[in-house]
């Protein structure tokens, strides 16, 4: 009686089928051709160092004569038709890409393990060659699908026809408002501090909003205004609003918010917008281009004055309208800026101040800008030191000042809202 891996002329699989495998597994250990993620670097290593040890075990195993050679040359055969069936997987997915970018590598491939399946059935029952080949090719099926599925998922979703949301930028001007009003309500009444409900600030308040706004439905969207805690003397001193458009919509939907700081933020939620929040800042292009013409004068290290100024004038464009001095208005905001100069002449520091002209018109809050420069500088030469600098910022109806809170940074660069405006 034989067993199942005996034949009758008890002939082995040959030992040079375990030689590819040893190849791509020193490949992947020693060439590091496949650049895996730090994070996944270890376990690849390990991988390659499990299939190099198979496939010497295999070799000396068929050299030898021992029967186990069987055993290896089946797991061996499977692993080969794993990178088969993976690979077939991925030219499924997008053909003409796979092939035309790596069909110098998989078609070789495919002809080195067809080969070795073809000799490797000479010293092995039908049942475990075909066993192999399919078990291997279809694991390489399920493990990629599974892998897969998520980023096939947010594929769908993000082909799949949509309704764009409504754009929130069509109430910034209203929030700039809300914001405004809440303010001056609080103003007015500093022993409540801010409103209890938007109604206390419509036309039957201090008719600081219009009528259309204090129901809470406006321009396509449902305003939610939520006050803070009344503290120890009965004073409301924070409050939020948040926008959403209105029901009913799609996956894909906006939102805008705001507080007392008077940052107002939208988003876009859904598969597609993802939710990043940025920022309705009509003084992000005013104060963005005043930061880099104040470092990129400083930068050019003049101790002659009057050419920095006409560097920093020709820097800032025609936009900026001076009026007198070192001061002007650009759009809805007036600025004014300031250069420290040393002994030598060089610029140390510098100092820039945006403020809306009418206050709740275009804009709400204030900003002070405190730059300086780090390390020795001269009035010749190339610059030298590392610039830094920092913008405070205030909602309140006043110059911005240096105990005023950081603004952030998307406020003067298109960036997402979630780091502070400076450089240390």
């Amino acid at each position: 009686m034989t067993t199942d891996f005996q034949m009758e002329n008890e002939r082995l699989p040959p030992a040079w089928i375990q030689v590819p495998g040893l190849v791509a597994a020193i490949g992947s250990l020693f060439l590091n051709f496949l650049q895996p993620n730090p994070v996944y670097a270890p376990k690849f290593e390990m991988a390659g160092m499990a299939l190099a040890a198979l496939c010497l075990g295999g070799i000396v195993a068929s050299l030898f004569l021992w029967k186990a050679a069987r055993v290896l040359a089946v797991a061996v055969l499977a692993l080969y038709w794993v990178g088969v069936g993976a690979a077939c997987f991925f030219i499924l997915l997008s053909p003409a890409f796979v092939l035309v970018y790596y069909g110098v590598f998989i078609i070789p491939a495919f002809l080195i393990v067809g080969l070795c399946t073809a000799y490797a059935r000479r010293g092995l029952k039908r049942a475990w060659w075909l066993g192999s080949v399919v078990g291997g090719f279809g694991c390489a099926f399920v493990v990629a699908i599974v892998l897969s599925a998520p980023s096939l998922k947010r594929t769908a979703d993000q082909t799949r026809p949509w309704t764009r949301p409504t754009e929130p930028i069509v109430l910034g001007d209203d929030m700039l408002q809300l914001v405004k009003c809440s303010r001056q309500f609080a103003t007015l009444h500093p022993g409540l501090g801010y409103p209890e409900s938007l109604s206390q600030m419509g036309p039957d308040g201090t008719g600081c909003l219009p009528e259309a706004l204090v129901t809470g439905n406006y321009k396509g969207f449902t305003i939610v205004y939520h006050a803070g805690m009344r503290n120890a003397h009965g004073r409301i001193d924070n409050f939020t609003v948040n926008a959403e458009q209105a029901a009913p919509h799609g996956q894909d939907f906006s939102t805008m918010s705001t507080d007392e700081s008077g940052l107002i933020v939208y988003k876009y939620e859904g598969p597609h917008g993802k939710g990043i929040p940025l920022p309705y800042s009509p003084a992000e292009g005013a104060i963005g281009r005043l930061v880099d013409c104040l470092l990129s004068t400083s930068n050019q290290n003049w101790s002659n004055v009057p050419q920095s100024e006409q560097y920093f004038r020709k820097c800032l464009g025609d936009s900026y309208v001076f009026t007198s001095g070192r001061s002007g208005e650009v759009g809805a905001y007036a600025f004014a800026y300031g250069f420290e100069h040393n002994d030598s002449g060089a610029i140390e520091g510098f100092t820039g101040e945006i403020r809306p002209r009418i206050y709740g018109i275009g804009g709400i809050r204030s900003y002070l800008i405190m730059g300086n420069f780090n390390g020795p500088r001269s009035g010749s030469g190339p610059a030298r030191g590392t610039p830094s600098f920092k913008v405070y910022v205030t909602p309140e109806d006043r110059p911005a000042t240096s105990s005023d809170p950081l603004a952030q940074d998307c406020e003067i660069s298109w960036v997402a809202c979630i780091g502070r405006a400076q450089i240390d």
